[in-house]
């Protein structure tokens, strides 16, 4: 007899299963990434480019059809592309300036298709684009090699003009093209052609706007060296600075009742009603995030990037902000509380994802290393340079409970708070008003902390691997070879424990003895985080998954998917067995493992159906499988009540790895089936449509 199950909660019988597929199920955030630019055309879609900035790589350019509800990446451009700067113009056209990858790209189709547009751009990267009145001369800068190029095609050529440091542009209604660049602003009066220098020189000029009467605002200072913001109502001749004296103000924009928008560095969004006269302060929601891009809709709604961390909306002008996307933010670690609720530490805040709802929700923070939640629902959240925080379930502020700023990690045990620092473990049992240094010498990178199963406490220090049966009271130590294993990276169990070696590339050091004696599964691979049940061990490297069913007497691999960019840094099992990956790069994933159970070989060992991708999703949505022969493939979608509504596949297909697009443009939100069958494969998946 020959079949193929799929087993959800890893119930696994040793002598009869063999893993054999991933199936990856990104579950639509937590929200993040660094925001290059973001752009609205006239049907009010919205674009944002991503890129790496501050030790985390992203990549890609987002579509948001729905007023940031929902984001797709756009799957036309190559996938891992970094993109610095977007414009859009009269005829809706959309330019991306990037980094390498084809420098500048072009998409006359509201972004379904792209073409290269780098004819003559000769610098490796685009900062920033602008355009005349007319829309006959397009311009653009490049800010690390100081070119400006000129178009008067539209693209398709390029003529560099001038040694500028270009970082900004703007027009006035009688075609003077203000370029800002690193060190001031400098005008063309000849479509980009030449290039004159303004009384605004030393300072960098991040954002240009120009107002009903020609007059120039200018924003000031890009990282370092911000001095508000300046205005001139002589073409550029004379400045008044008009307020926020000594910030950096890297965006600037107009609102449709007749207001100012500065967007700050780590301060939020500032409003002016007088040109500078006074100030507003609008960072509800917006705490430490930097406001690096800035945009306002026809409906006066609010769209802000930040390079720290994500795209945030006010639908109140300014009132209080949203984090609304985009999906793909870091995940430090995450911890589950009840059945519904999964809370994560990211680069922009405590996030907060609802199973039930399929909504991520970010309350709070910043550069957040760690998470662990009590059995009340009271949340502990230890940051890079502000402390570690506390917040109980009922909700209300976060409340800061130690002094020391570097908190890498935490656990709640009991009535005990265990905390990595970069010199020691802290231990606190009286909610964070004392503490107390332990024999554990953590650090930057030795400060996994672990409970098993009977409640013991096992911590790395540096060459040392730590364990109390007594919350942390008293420690017993062993030595150990090597140094770096960091939150993510530490498995006990019983008797079995297993340690990642992050940095120095020896895989896995795994004991079954409770750390008696030591083996080492080398793998030439640095290790960037372990996790296992009682049936499965898994680390993640950067190059594969691997995994043990035998408690690592044997090892198997299993590559990232296609297209994957990122690592695995984070492995959590849920209470019923249910696997998560969080990844440096790509958000968090629900995994499962497709096994087989064999009598003879099995006739379907490498046919899948991943789960689709986005999942919720509006309007649409990805689906990938697999064949391992020729066979003739049908791929179907069901509703509810087991209609067909649609046949996305329907003919005779050679072996290989697949995806198709399901546009559900045409259907009312609610829960869909899509179904395969090749051969004698069958297999059926949910998808939830949320407009």
């Amino acid at each position: 007899m020959k079949s193929l199950i799929k087993i959800f909660s890893f119930l696994l019988f040793l002598s009869t299963l063999l893993p054999q597929q991933l199936n990856w199920s990104h579950l639509g955030g937590p929200m993040g990434g660094a925001i290059g630019d973001i752009a609205i055309n006239s049907k009010g879609h919205i674009y944002a480019g991503t890129y790496s900035a501050f030790f985390y790589y992203y990549a890609g350019l987002y579509k948001s059809t729905d007023n940031g509800e929902t984001w797709n990446k756009i799957k036309s451009l190559p996938y891992n592309i970094e993109v610095y700067a977007l414009f859009i113009n009269k005829e809706d056209h959309i330019f991306a300036g990037t980094r390498g990858q084809g420098v500048i790209y072009r998409s006359t189709d509201d972004g379904e298709t792209w073409e290269i547009k780098a004819s003559g751009f000769t610098s490796p990267h685009c900062w920033a684009f602008g355009q005349n009145k007319e829309g006959s001369v397009l311009v653009a800068g490049e800010a690390w090699f100081g070119r400006t190029y000129r178009s008067t095609d539209n693209g398709d050529s390029w003529t560099y003009t001038a040694p500028l440091s270009g970082i900004s542009f703007a027009v006035d209604s009688i075609n003077n093209i203000y370029c800002g660049t690193f060190d001031g602003l400098y005008k063309s009066t000849n479509d980009g052609l030449t290039w004159d220098p303004t009384g605004l020189t030393n300072v960098p000029v991040n954002a240009i706007l120009i107002d009903s009467s020609n007059g120039v605002i200018c924003g000031t200072g890009y990282y370092t060296n911000g001095q508000g913001v300046f205005y001139s109502t002589d073409y550029g001749a004379t400045w008044t600075n008009i307020g926020l004296a000594g910030k950096i103000i890297y965006s600037l924009a107009f609102t449709g009742y007749g207001s100012l928008l500065a967007g700050s560095d780590r301060n939020g969004v500032y409003e002016t009603t007088d040109m500078g006269g006074s100030w507003e302060q609008h960072s509800n929601g917006l705490y430490r995030k930097d406001i690096f891009r800035l945009k306002v809709n026809e409906n006066d709604d609010i769209i802000t990037g930040s390079e720290y961390e994500g795209i945030f909306r006010s639908l109140n002008r300014g009132e209080s902000f949203e984090h609304v996307g985009l999906p793909i933010s870091r995940v430090n670690n995450i911890v589950f509380y009840e059945d519904n609720l999964i809370i994560a530490a990211t680069p922009s805040g405590v996030q907060k994802y609802n199973r039930l709802t399929y909504k991520w929700e970010n309350i709070g923070l910043h550069n957040v290393n760690a998470v662990d939640v009590d059995k009340t629902g009271s949340i502990y959240a230890g940051t890079d340079g502000e402390g570690l925080f506390y917040l109980r379930e009922t909700g209300g502020e976060w409340i800061n409970i130690s002094q020391t700023p570097y908190i890498l990690n935490v656990k709640k045990l009991n009535e005990t708070i265990l905390a990595a620092t970069t010199d020691y473990l802290i231990r606190s049992t009286d909610e964070g008003n004392t503490w107390e240094n332990t024999p554990v010498n953590s650090g930057v990178d030795n400060n996994a902390i672990e409970i098993n199963n009977n409640g013991d406490v096992w911590a790395v220090g540096f060459q040392k691997l730590f364990k109390s049966t007594d919350d942390g009271l008293t420690f017993s130590s062993i030595s150990l070879n090597f140094r770096y294993v960091d939150r993510n990276n530490l498995y006990v169990n019983d008797s079995l424990v297993f340690l990642g070696d992050l940095l120095l590339g020896k895989g896995i050091h795994y004991s079954t003895d409770y750390a008696s004696t030591w083996q080492n599964k080398y793998h030439h691979r640095g290790t960037f985080s372990v996790s296992g049940n009682n049936n499965y061990v898994i680390y993640g490297t950067p190059e594969d998954i691997f995994f043990t069913i035998d408690k690592g007497l044997t090892w198997d691999s299993i590559p990232y998917p296609n297209n994957f960019y990122g690592i695995v840094i984070e492995i959590e099992f849920d209470k019923n067995g249910q696997l998560f990956f969080g990844t440096s790069s790509q958000g968090l994933f629900e995994m499962d493992f497709v096994v087989s159970i064999e009598d003879d070989p099995p006739i379907n060992k490498d046919f899948y159906l991943s789960q689709n991708y986005p999942n919720p999703f509006n309007p649409t949505t990805n689906i990938s499988y697999s064949i391992s022969q020729r066979s003739f493939v049908t791929l179907k979608i069901y509703d509810v009540l087991g209609n067909e509504i649609t046949t996305l596949i329907n003919k005779e297909m050679q072996s290989g790895s697949y995806e198709v697009e399901f546009d559900a443009s045409n259907l009312p939100s609610g829960i869909y089936f899509y179904q395969i069958r090749a051969g004698a494969f069958v297999d059926t998946k949910k998808l939830v449509l949320m407009k």
